[in-house]
């Protein structure tokens, strides 16, 4: 493959193939974080622990955020994001209200950021129910359907909302500094290497997240 010399990166001897395959996903972690403008101290809310939304949650570690909550619907993903990717609280979607129960870790308070890491039209209801005032809803997710809120909730309350996709160039190698030095555990959410042979399984178990699959990797 020819690549334009400006769109390559080395990867350093310290991260290994496998840590190397997700340098693309943490990068979209970081992107998320940096259009954030997250300061250090500040309260965050990630609603869908898959792998962005564990990154998303790891590099606000790195920030200083805290406490930073997770939502999901998969245990799995909340044990990993809790034990390893910086997440202070983990809560089941499925287990009574969220936005109830999140307040309620936070004292009673909303918080300053809420990140969208998955498209479920209701949880941008949630997230503003949750989010302080001047605080941020960022937007990672794409949506299937169109979504619908009170504007006087973003407006009376001076609640930005923002967008983020993808990377740039800066993101990226911030991405690779943060796996070389050990900030983020990078293969936390790897829990199946499979040969290229195994390409069919793997899509289906990261697809229907069986076996407690969350980041498949193919090695061929």
């Amino acid at each position: 493959i020819v690549a334009p010399e400006k769109s390559v990166y080395r990867l350093p001897e310290q991260i290994s193939y496998v840590s190397g395959t997700l340098i693309e996903p943490w990068a979209v972690g970081v992107h998320a974080v940096s259009r954030a403008n997250l300061a250090t101290g500040e309260s965050v809310v990630v609603l869908g622990t898959g792998p962005i939304g564990m990154m998303v949650a790891a590099v606000a570690s790195v920030r200083g955020a805290s406490p930073i909550v997770a939502v999901d619907l998969q245990p799995h993903c909340l044990e990993v994001a809790q034990n390893r990717l910086g997440v202070t609280h983990g809560l089941l979607a499925d287990q009574g209200p969220t936005a109830e129960r999140m307040l309620g870790i936070n004292g009673g308070g909303s918080f300053d950021v809420v990140f969208l890491t998955v498209g479920v039209a209701p949880l941008v209801d949630e997230a503003l129910t949750v989010v302080q005032r001047d605080g941020r809803v960022v937007f990672l997710a794409l949506f299937d359907e169109p979504v619908q809120f009170e504007p006087f909730d973003i407006v009376g309350r001076d609640v930005s909302f923002v967008g983020s996709q993808m990377y740039n160039a800066a993101d990226i190698q911030t991405a690779i500094d943060l796996i070389a030095s050990g900030a983020v555990d990078a293969e936390a959410m790897v829990t199946h290497v499979l040969p290229l042979e195994q390409a069919q399984l793997a899509f289906e178990m990261a697809e229907s997240k069986s076996d407690g699959a969350i980041k498949v990797v193919l090695e061929p």
